[in-house]
């Protein structure tokens, strides 16, 4: 193949709306907001909290950004499962970490999600956050999650339910 160059530095080419671009080769050096590298994880293991101290939860993964102004975007889903068997709500409460140390959290009591009284609540919890690791060394992303209000018990991914954790490495 040919290399070639169109234009001069600081030209503007401009692309009327209709005009079609066929590319049948590598499209590179377009800036920032590629996708690096994608990983998924899914489970239907089993992790349960009855108590207000944190537990660990069911999904971790090592990630290693390929430069060190990469962000990365986490969505995490929870399969949740809230038992209720007395008067008393429940109300799940998560911590998303990374490398051990908690970079969100779900939040405050009023963003909760809680029980009926004497009754099972089963619903998916997303949560999403745009991470700026600043290393192109291995972090470990996981998470923890604990019952806010009382001593129900809450499971993630009761085997009715499947839990995912997606990681997609941007480039800045």
């Amino acid at each position: 193949g040919t290399a070639g160059t169109i234009g001069d530095s600081g030209d503007t080419f401009t692309i009327p709306s209709g005009v079609t671009l066929a590319n049948s080769g590598t499209a590179t050096g377009f800036g920032g907001g590629k996708l690096l590298q994608f990983v998924n994880l899914a489970t239907t293991t089993n992790v349960t909290v009855s108590s207000t101290s944190y537990t660990s939860g069911n999904l971790s993964q090592s990630f290693t950004p390929t430069a060190s102004s990469s962000k990365v975007f986490i969505l995490l889903q929870l399969g949740v499962f809230i038992n209720v068997t007395t008067s008393q709500d429940a109300g799940l409460q998560v911590s998303l970490r990374r490398d051990s140390s908690e970079i969100m959290n779900s939040g405050t009591t009023s963003n909760y999600q809680s029980a009926a009284y004497n009754g099972n609540t089963r619903y998916t919890l997303p949560l999403i956050y745009y991470d700026t690791p600043n290393t192109t060394s291995a972090v470990t992303y996981d998470y923890e999650f604990k019952n806010a209000h009382s001593s129900q018990t809450i499971e993630i991914s009761d085997n009715n339910t499947i839990s995912t954790m997606s990681l997609f490495e941007i480039g800045a």
